[in-house]
């Protein structure tokens, strides 16, 4: 791997600042944090070596929590992949179309704009 691959790719404690080691679990498998957990990250940290696992937990300070939380995404072997990126792009593109639906802001702001 290209030293500089560990150093763009941010880890998921700097991607979801709010997520925490205890909780990683729970995001992995729902949410919004899940399409990146399988688009990005998985493919990303299966690519890795040991050792290039530990230089990019240095290079990016992890915590004992955080080594210890990302021990999650070590091969399942009940983990189906490809079903799980099929399961996350279906959610992906609802929630697009949800967004996609909904007026932007307030009424308020949106009856302001128009009188300006």
């Amino acid at each position: 791997m290209d030293p500089d691959e560990l150093k763009r790719m941010m880890p998921p404690w700097k991607v979801f600042p709010e997520i925490s080691p205890d909780d990683i679990s729970a995001h992995t498998r729902q949410g919004r944090a899940e399409p990146y957990f399988d688009a990005v990250w998985r493919p990303f940290w299966s690519s890795l070596s040991a050792q290039e696992r530990t230089e990019y937990f240095d290079h990016w300070a992890a915590t004992a929590e955080w080594r210890e939380a990302m021990t999650i995404f070590d091969l399942d072997p009940d983990l189906d992949l490809e079903a799980d990126a099929r399961e996350s792009e279906a959610y992906l593109t609802e929630w697009r179309r949800q967004k996609s639906a909904q007026p932007s802001g307030s009424i308020w702001r949106r009856l302001l704009r128009r009188r300006q």
